[in-house]
């Protein structure tokens, strides 16, 4: 079985877009609302694509922190990232299997979700 980068990220960025909806919905404060509604493309973006000039990190920095859930999820999402950065088929192996355990305890659906995915 071959875990490609494209499509695991994919579904990944999919399932924290999927959580980043859920949360916008149940916000009941307006400012979180507001922080929260202009994070999509900032939450897909790697790190080191983030726009300095546009203040893009500072804006997804203050969405995190304002929403723990979602910053689980974004840096869940950064950890799987790194899967392909090991130097060997049995490191990534191990990386991937903390990740998929640290997810299925996550308490976050859309974590677990993806974990049995991976898991399968």
């Amino acid at each position: 079985m071959v875990f490609d980068h494209f499509h695991v990220v994919k579904l990944m960025n999919d399932r924290l877009q999927t959580l980043r909806r859920e949360l916008y919905h149940e916000l009941t404060d307006k400012l979180q609302k507001e922080v929260l509604k202009g994070t999509r493309w900032l939450l897909l973006k790697n790190p080191e694509n983030l726009d300095g000039e546009k203040g893009e990190k500072e804006r997804l920095e203050e969405a995190l922190r304002l929403n723990a859930p979602l910053a689980q999820a974004y840096y869940m999402k950064e950890d799987l990232r790194r899967i392909w950065q090991q130097g060997s088929k049995e490191a990534a192996s191990r990386v991937l299997g903390a990740w998929i355990e640290r997810a299925g305890s996550s308490g976050c659906g859309e974590l677990q979700r993806l974990g049995r995915t991976l898991q399968k």
